[in-house]
């Protein structure tokens, strides 16, 4: 069996961009994995189980025939392993360079995308921003925006300078850290906007002569979500195990609870989206527990979520019935 020319290309291509500063400093499975060896190899194997190598093909001989001779790369005299030619930067900073930009087609592809925008200057990566989770097909849901890293400033400035057109649609465009900004901007505002609404309704009910709830009211029933729990298996141990586990998955997904106990982690989210991204990110990037790599990662399911859900519910109405005083231990 061997590789098509378009196959030995788009695999190449696909690697290349794998070891490439703009991602390998924002990848923390794969710079853990290059890290965890003093001359920077990565096998092979690891990476043919990568959706977008192994969608090409996941035969490790295949991927080191492919390589070999691909600037930037080099595999060992086995063919077992690569490793980047270049050794990691030191620091790296790719928002004064990364354009936000849109409108584009939302089924425009990477290929044309990185065309375009090569008109401008060198293109180091392109990335469509998304809505969060997937369809039922497992198709994510593209927004009509996207990101580009330029190669550098000034080409990055260029491109908003030039006031650029897209069939003949001027662009929105600025720079991703201006675009960062805006959006925390707009969150801050509907968070001070709600806060504001529920003060003037409670200056109303004050002023109605309405007594205020009684801090011993009946507490509301406990309602957890359904189909929003995750599991992964031998995640390591350690007494604050749940804390690495829970940093190292907040970057995708925000866990409401979660617990880790006999080298097992259950985390539960707000909705059954946020557990499915965790599930997806896994299988396309594994994540990594301080050092330790997860054997498995899936939705939790039939009785043993309802068992958990069942363990979180008893916790919450232990503290409500037993509040911790002020200033004690957390």
């Amino acid at each position: 069996m061997s590789l098509t020319d378009d196959q030995t290309k788009a695999l190449q291509k696909q690697i290349k961009f794998y070891f490439s500063n703009s991602n390998i400093m924002t990848d923390k499975f794969l710079l853990t994995q290059v890290k965890n060896n003093e001359e920077g190899w990565v096998d092979l194997a690891v990476l043919c189980t990568f959706n977008n190598v192994k969608r090409i093909t996941a035969d490790v001989a295949l991927v080191a025939q492919a390589l070999k001779g691909v600037e930037g790369l080099v595999v060992n005299e086995e063919g077992t392993k690569v490793r980047r030619s270049e050794k990691l930067p030191e620091e790296w900073n790719p928002l004064p360079r990364t354009v936000y930009a849109k409108p584009f087609p939302v089924d425009m592809s990477l290929d044309d995308l990185e065309a375009f925008f090569a008109k401008f200057g060198a293109v180091l990566r392109v990335d469509k921003r998304a809505y969060p989770g997937k369809d039922a097909a497992g198709n994510r849901k593209f927004k009509d925006s996207v990101h580009c890293e330029f190669a550098t400033e000034e080409e990055a400035k260029k491109f908003m300078d030039a006031a650029p057109e897209y069939n003949d649609v001027k662009l929105t465009v600025m720079t991703k850290e201006a675009h960062d900004k805006e959006i925390a901007e707009k969150r801050q505002k509907g968070k001070e906007a709600k806060a504001e609404e529920k003060a003037g309704e409670k200056r109303k009910r004050e002023a109605d002569g309405e007594e205020p709830e009684a801090k011993t009211a009946k507490q509301e029933p406990v309602v957890l979500p359904k189909d929003s729990s995750v599991i992964f298996t031998k995640v390591g141990e350690g007494e604050k195990r749940w804390k690495v586990v829970k940093e190292a998955v907040v970057g995708t997904a925000n866990p409401r609870f979660c617990v880790a106990e006999e080298g097992t982690a259950k985390l539960m989210f707000d909705n059954a989206e946020d557990a499915k991204k965790v599930v997806d990110k896994h299988a396309e990037t594994p994540f990594v527990f301080d050092g330790t790599t997860p054997e498995s990662c899936s939705l939790l399911t039939g009785e043993d979520e309802e068992k958990f859900r069942e363990a979180i519910t008893k916790e919450i109405e232990t503290l409500r019935s037993n509040p911790k005083p002020k200033g004690g231990k957390k």
